[in-house]
This record gives structure tokens, C-alpha cells and sequence, in this order.
């Protein structure tokens, strides 16, 4: 029974992530004090003219498979990689929407596709897959924190007015400290109301090996 009891509580105690609580406990800046916002799906802002355009930063990289992993966008159709493996931070690119066939273009690359300028999402390629900005696709994991930052100015946002950061391991390996990949973005925003996040598989798993656990002392005891 001792060792029963024992072996779960080392289990539970050795799973331990630093959840960043704010955007500050990923860049470093205490100014940051922007909370996840849970928004999975984004639209341009900038729709003033024939050509739409979007900037996207590569703010920084803290992972081992910084030089594998790769970002870009998609919606129900298509996809458009944005940045590949082996760009480096402080990078830069930019997207042109032409508003009247949604064809996105990374502007210098000859790149395009066809992707709604109203609704879009988007990934990070990794050694475990796809991970997209929507959990339903992840089989319910949330592998990226969204931040509206709004025009705040802060120079080390290099002008982005929504922070997006990246889990680059699956849920079974994985820290959730959300630093693997971390982009800014000029000229979006969220997609309907902000949606607030729903618990991690994570603690729900605990939950039910604790349950496990409980049933087992159960059963001993009768």
C-alpha cells in the first residue's frame, strides 16, 4: 500500500510546468503584463486598399529544434509557410492580401496562396507534427498563447500589435513554458469575442490517475 501510494505521489510530483502566467514570464520584460487571451483564429486589420498586408516578426527562438521548426499561416483551404527552419530571430516578412481573391503573397518570395483574409489561424511544423493555433486540432492541446498587445510601443515588440507563442514537443514531452517560438504580428486581431482557454489535458489527466490511485486503496482495503 505504501509503495501504491508512494509511486503516485512521485509521479505527480515530478510533473511540474512553468505555465507562463503573462507575457512578461516569456520575454523577460516585467512591463509585459499581458494574460493569454485563448483566441484561436485571426483576421487583417489593415484593409485599406486593393493590397493588405501584414508583418510578421520572428521575435526569438528557445528550443533545441530551433533550426526544424517552421511557421505559417492557414485557414480551412490552404496553408502558406511564413518563416522556414533555418531563418534567424529579429527576422522579418510580409504578407500582401489581394482583397478581392484572398490570394496572400510573402512578399520577395514569389510565394502565394489562397487564404480567407477574414478568418485564419496559425502553425508551427516540429519534429512532432503540425501544431495549430486551434486545440480542437491538436487533439484538444493548446501548443500556442496568444497576446493582444495593442500599440504599446515596447521596442523589444518591434511594432506587433498581437504576440503569438509556441509549444514546439508534443503534450508527452512537452514544458508548456511557450518560449519554443515566439512571433509578432502587425495589422491583426482576433476573430469574433475573445474566448478565455479551457483547462489543460494535463491537469485533467493528473486528476484521473489520482482517481485511479484512489480506487486501487479501495479495493485493498476491502
Amino acid at each position: 500500500m505504501k509503495i501504491l501510494i508512494g509511486s503516485i505521489m512521485l509521479l505527480l510530483s515530478s510533473v511540474t510546468f512553468a505555465i507562463p502566467m503573462s507575457l512578461g514570464d516569456i520575454t523577460g520584460n516585467g512591463l509585459h503584463t499581458e494574460t493569454d487571451t485563448g483566441d484561436e483564429r485571426f483576421m487583417s486589420t489593415d484593409t485599406s486598399g486593393v493590397l493588405d498586408d501584414a508583418t510578421v516578426f520572428l521575435m526569438f527562438e528557445m528550443a533545441g529544434n530551433h533550426g526544424i521548426n517552421a511557421f505559417g499561416i492557414y485557414d480551412d483551404s490552404a496553408s502558406l509557410e511564413v518563416f522556414a527552419g533555418s531563418i534567424s530571430p529579429l527576422s522579418a516578412a510580409t504578407l500582401n492580401w489581394d482583397t478581392g481573391t484572398d490570394m496572400v503573397t510573402l512578399v520577395g518570395s514569389g510565394i502565394s496562396a489562397t487564404i480567407d483574409e477574414t478568418n485564419f489561424g496559425f502553425y508551427l511544423d516540429t519534429v512532432d507534427g503540425r501544431f495549430f493555433s486551434e486545440s480542437a486540432l491538436n487533439g484538444g492541446f493548446d501548443y500556442m498563447q496568444s497576446f493582444n498587445v495593442g500599440d504599446s510601443g515596447y521596442a523589444d515588440l518591434l511594432g506587433a500589435n498581437m504576440v503569438l507563442a509556441f509549444e514546439d514537443l508534443a503534450d508527452y514531452h512537452t514544458d508548456y513554458d511557450y518560449n519554443d517560438m515566439v512571433i509578432g504580428i502587425s495589422d491583426i486581431s482576433p476573430v469574433g469575442p475573445t474566448i478565455q482557454s479551457v483547462p489543460e489535458p494535463i491537469p485533467l489527466a493528473l486528476m484521473g490517475l489520482g482517481l485511479v490511485g484512489l480506487g486501487m486503496v479501495k479495493r485493498h482495503k476491502k
